[in-house]
């Protein structure tokens, strides 16, 4: 299993991400990291979280199921986290000269599901503040653009903080518009109005993309699972705060006071390792 980045990764991907708030850096991974975090994900399904949601439409064929924080709990993802090349991909293109994981995440989408992600972007919801975190995405099944993450290009440096949507139908508690928080654009009914980035998706490749980039994603009509890993990492500027409003996970008894660094044992270092 590959622990560093097999190629050097360049300064148009540099640039994109910089520019584009996302990309798409393909063959990161080896097959047996891939491997590896499957058995990771049955693992981690067969002891759900206190994360764990089931998305599933009644009637449907297929579901959509998601948790957070495995790593508190099934120790290979933790070892994934640490091990593989992504705090150096993340280090690269924040860019960042330490890279500290704030939570990781799994995205199950069964053949038939027609449930959908709902546009959003991450940063204004998490106990962070600063300039540098992004997000990983690993599929773990090759699949098509038609089902893929999509992401607004460029829409990192708006300027907006847009309420958070719950994947099954209404908001999270604690966000409007006299907070400075807007409803986030309506893509999935207007998506011919905007700059929509996805890829055909191969195993090993990766997305990352900026904490402030709208993302969003369809459901699954196809006759094969769509797997998925997401981690969440932060780098050199990023602090603790407090939410008032609600958060998703909770990072309860994280051990840092706001202001303070996020780097400790509850937020553990993957770069340098």
């Amino acid at each position: 299993m590959n622990q560093h980045l097999p190629a050097s990764i360049t300064e148009a991907q540099i640039d994109t991400y910089e520019r584009d708030g996302a990309v798409r850096v393909p063959a990161v991974l080896d097959r047996e990291w891939i491997g590896f975090l499957a058995s990771a994900l049955d693992a981690a399904r067969t002891r759900p979280g206190p994360n764990a949601q089931d998305h599933t439409v009644d009637g449907e064929p297929g579901g959509y199921l998601s948790d957070l924080h495995m790593t508190k709990r099934v120790p290979d993802f933790l070892t994934f986290a640490r091990d593989s090349p992504v705090g150096e991909l993340a280090s690269v293109l924040m860019p960042s000269e330490r890279v500290n994981l704030l939570h990781d995440a799994m995205w199950i989408k069964e053949p038939g599901t027609s449930r959908r992600t709902p546009w959003h972007h991450d940063q204004p919801f998490y106990c962070m503040k600063g300039s540098k975190m992004c997000v990983v995405w690993i599929p773990l099944d090759d699949h098509s653009h038609e089902i893929s993450l999509g992401l607004l290009r460029g829409s990192h440096r708006w300027g907006h903080r847009y309420r958070p949507e719950r994947i099954n139908g209404g908001w999270y508690e604690g966000y409007g518009e006299d907070d400075g928080f807007v409803s986030p654009p309506d893509v999935a009914n207007h998506p011919e109005q905007y700059d929509i980035l996805s890829w055909d998706m191969h195993v090993g490749d990766c997305i990352v993309f900026h904490g402030l980039t709208l993302h969003g994603a369809p459901g699954n009509p196809t006759q094969h699972v769509r797997r998925a890993i997401s981690l969440v990492l932060v780098g050199d500027d990023a602090v603790y705060v407090e939410r008032e409003q609600e958060t998703q996970p909770s990072y309860a008894g994280n051990g840092l006071k706001p202001g303070d660094p996020i780097d400790n044992d509850y937020f553990p270092r993957l770069y340098p390792s």
